[in-house]
């Protein structure tokens, strides 16, 4: 049985940026499913309110701090970096 290990994960997806950072372009779909603010999320996750505007905004964000929001929102820190889910389909 193989187990998920969400290290590993971001480890893979970051090896193929530059920079290290990553996009989460559906951080503001799971932050309004939990109704929360980004302060809100921003405290919930222990990150600044500016990493969670800048993943909104479209641009990358440490690995940790997708670990850390994932976590908050719960969801696998992959699922942040998956395309927003159409909630009009």
């Amino acid at each position: 049985m193989s187990h998920w290990n969400g290290t590993e994960a971001i480890r893979q997806m970051t090896d193929k940026g530059s920079s290290g950072e990553v996009l989460v372009p559906s951080l503001n779909y799971y932050r309004r499913r939990l109704a929360l603010s980004q302060e809100n999320l921003a405290e919930k996750a222990h990150v600044a309110k500016s990493t969670v505007r800048r993943g909104e905004q479209g641009l990358p964000v440490r690995p940790s701090s997708v670990q850390k929001l994932a976590r908050a929102l719960h969801v696998k820190p992959w699922e942040l970096q998956q395309p927003a889910p159409d909630v009009n389909a």
